[in-house]
């Protein structure tokens, strides 16, 4: 028991370190600018980390079930680590999109690399909890970072600060290789008597349970894949969750600059506006998880089926949304120079509580919709979908912002909120079944 707990507490801290790190250069962006850089290409910068990651994450799950996860999480940390370092000591643009396009790579490892890892460790009963847990490591270090990279940066300079993040992400990349282990052992002696015995004994009672042979040759098959891009709910949730995404990286990485240049508001409280989003984050998540599970408890007699049309949990999704939207008009038309530090660390909070929550339930939504043998690619779909909203919340947003202001690319930001809550509307009672049964097949195809 306590070998799982242990490995339980190197993945917080890696996936904490993954999340600190992956926004080290923008911490540095008021920085950067000062020394030269343009708006326009701090996004490039930004935009080539997001690309790589997008990348990077969707071959993450495909290469996660041929390597070994602990050397697989242990690489990335080490490899984003090394690219943080390089960052600090290079001076081109070209070398720092180069050096930010390694670290989206190495970054979008980590994830796959720890969902197989909680997965081999953890009981299905309580896989939901751990799952949330870890995740939630990066809300954390999203907190901590803001404050940490500015006392950094204010004393030592913006290059000791991302050197300073990647010694620590190598650090933890060494800890992970030493003390990570794939799976537990079989022997109970080596397990706690929990963890290994249970695991074997459901591979074992589940054999008589596998699907007839023409359902596991159509869902082998790429008819699978073709039934499952025909469906309209996996481009509902995908247009959402791309949203959302961009919405979410634009409010981490450029919140800053808007309220620095355009609310005269002093770096510290811009930074801990940021910490906000991030604390708000953490909460949301699990709440939005708590909440949509007991709205399917009470909706569809334990929510064990799903109705033939609409999904409990988008309801809930809509319902977040209409919070980023009413707290994203409040930061566009509210908020100024004279504006009470609390109110814009509250505005924080319920963005990302309402941002993040929404990432989580489009999330589970695309894995619960499907039969399990397509829940991992319908999930990939939809979280491609995602990483190209982070990327658009690069480049172009950093071009609008120059052409015109950050105060032009905030009101947009409201806009595309508004937007997904009309489209959430409009296809709200649309079908979230995927069948692959012959007849169901046709009947999906018709829709």
């Amino acid at each position: 028991m306590t070998t799982k707990y242990l490995i339980f507490s190197v993945i917080f801290f890696g996936y904490a370190m993954f999340g600190y790190n992956r926004k080290g250069v923008s911490f540095v962006i008021p920085k950067l600018l000062e020394e030269g850089l343009q708006n326009e290409q701090v996004g490039l910068i930004l935009s080539s980390q997001n690309l790589a990651y997008a990348i990077s994450k969707f071959l993450g799950g495909i290469i996660s079930d041929r390597l070994s996860s602990r050397l697989l999480f242990s690489a990335g940390l080490l490899a984003s680590g090394l690219a943080a370092v390089l960052f600090s000591l290079v001076d081109s643009v070209p070398l720092f999109t180069l050096a930010w396009f390694i670290n989206g790579l190495a970054q979008g490892v980590g994830w796959p690399a720890i969902a197989k890892l909680l997965k081999n460790w953890f009981d299905p009963a309580e896989l939901g909890t751990w799952w949330s847990a870890a995740s939630a490591s990066a809300n954390v270090s999203g907190c901590v970072a803001p404050f940490l990279a500015s006392y950094l940066i204010l004393n030592y300079g913006w290059r000791f600060s991302l050197t300073f993040v990647g010694g620590l992400t190598i650090l933890a990349a060494a800890i992970a290789y030493l003390f990570i282990q794939d799976s537990p052992a079989i022997t109970p002696a080596a397990t706690g008597g929990a963890v290994g015995s249970p695991s074997k004994k459901r591979a074992t009672t589940d054999k008589p349970k596998t699907a007839s042979p023409p359902k596991k040759s159509t869902t082998q098959g790429k008819s699978a894949l073709r039934l499952l891009l025909q469906t309209k709910f996996i481009w509902v949730i995908s247009i959402c969750y791309l949203i959302v995404s961009s919405i979410k990286t634009c409010v981490t990485d450029w919140s800053q600059m808007y309220l620095m240049h355009d609310c005269r508001q002093p770096s510290l409280v811009a930074n801990s506006f940021v910490s906000s989003v991030e604390f708000g984050g953490f909460f949301g998540g699990i709440a939005a998880g708590y909440l949509s599970d007991l709205y399917m408890k009470r909706t569809l007699n334990g929510g064990k089926e799903l109705p033939s049309s609409g999904h409990p949990r988008m309801t809930v999704g809509l319902a977040f949304a209409v919070v980023t939207a009413s707290c994203l008009h409040l930061l566009y038309f509210n908020v100024s120079e004279t504006t009470s530090v609390i109110f814009i660390n509250q505005l924080g909070i319920l963005i990302g509580a309402s941002v993040y929550g929404q990432i989580a339930i489009f999330g589970v939504v695309a894995t619960q919709s499907v039969v399990s043998e397509m829940s991992g690619t319908s999930h990939a779909i939809a979280a491609l979908a995602a990483n190209v909203g982070s990327i658009i919340a690069g480049l172009p947003f950093a071009t609008l912002a120059r052409l015109y202001s950050w105060s032009h690319v905030f009101f947009i930001l409201e806009v595309m909120t508004i937007a997904t809550i009309a489209f959430m509307l409009v296809f709200s009672r649309i079908s979230y079944r995927m069948d692959l049964g012959d007849g169901d097949q046709k009947k999906e195809k018709s829709e």
